[in-house]
């Protein structure tokens, strides 16, 4: 017959055990769930729909660092877009919608759009546009092409 504190050492065993095996299988969940391998489920499937912008009617987008934030009708399932003044004669267009846990992107300031859910930075410079750039660990952000065609002064982003 077990003594009690024989019974009792072997449930404080048993307990520790149980501690450990369960904070590893957290671990695993929350390490898991925080892996930027699950971000497919936030791009958007190119569709080659075009949407056109007319930058004499979009003085936001005068010079180089300006942006604008903009919904072109159902294009990227309905979600705001950025669009960036990027370089002389350049614009780019990336989605508002964050791959890590679908939080969203706010507008540009200084160089960069930061998540609302959990702070990471964005670039908005040509050079690493829409590159994951500071704060917590994240894909980039999905882009779309974006032509400027000086002659008509119009902005193109294929979807």
């Amino acid at each position: 017959m077990k003594t009690q504190d024989q019974t009792r050492r072997s449930f404080l065993k048993a307990a520790g055990q149980l501690t450990v095996l369960g904070g590893v299988i957290t671990l695993g969940g929350c390490l898991g769930g925080c892996s930027t391998d699950s971000s497919s489920s936030f791009i958007i499937a190119s569709t080659g729909v075009k949407a056109t912008l007319v930058l004499a009617n979009e003085p936001s987008l005068t010079n180089v660092g300006d942006s604008i934030r903009r919904v072109l009708g159902t294009n990227n399932n309905g979600r705001a877009v950025i669009v960036v003044h990027t370089a002389d004669k350049k614009f780019r267009t990336m989605s508002t919608l964050c791959q890590h846990e679908g939080g969203s992107v706010q507008d540009p300031s200084s160089n960069k759009a930061i998540c609302n859910l959990h702070q990471a930075q964005y670039s908005t410079a040509e050079g690493n546009f829409a590159q994951h750039i500071g704060g917590q660990s994240a894909p980039s952000l999905q882009t779309f092409t974006t032509e400027f065609d000086e002659a008509t002064g119009t902005i193109t982003i294929t979807f």
